[in-house]
């Protein structure tokens, strides 16, 4: 069985952009993410090692769109 979860408004600031102010200075961008994961573990245990930490993705997340610099967002 797969479940969703979505984690909506993640604010970051990063380089990304073809502009150079855009790579210089930077802007703000948010990001949406949808995971998809089979929680019937965790639903069944109740025990929080059973689930997926919603901070380690969010601090995945942002280190993957911080750690590159992109011209275009479609990249």
């Amino acid at each position: 069985m797969t479940d969703t979860i979505f984690i909506t408004g993640v604010v970051i600031h990063a380089r990304h952009g073809v502009m150079e102010h855009e790579t210089e200075v930077g802007q703000r961008f948010v990001i949406d993410l949808e995971l998809s994961i089979d929680l019937s573990e965790s639903s069944r245990t109740d025990r929080l090692a059973d689930t997926v930490s919603y901070s380690n993705v969010v601090a995945t997340a942002t280190a993957a769109f911080k750690n590159a610099n992109y011209k275009l967002l479609e990249r």
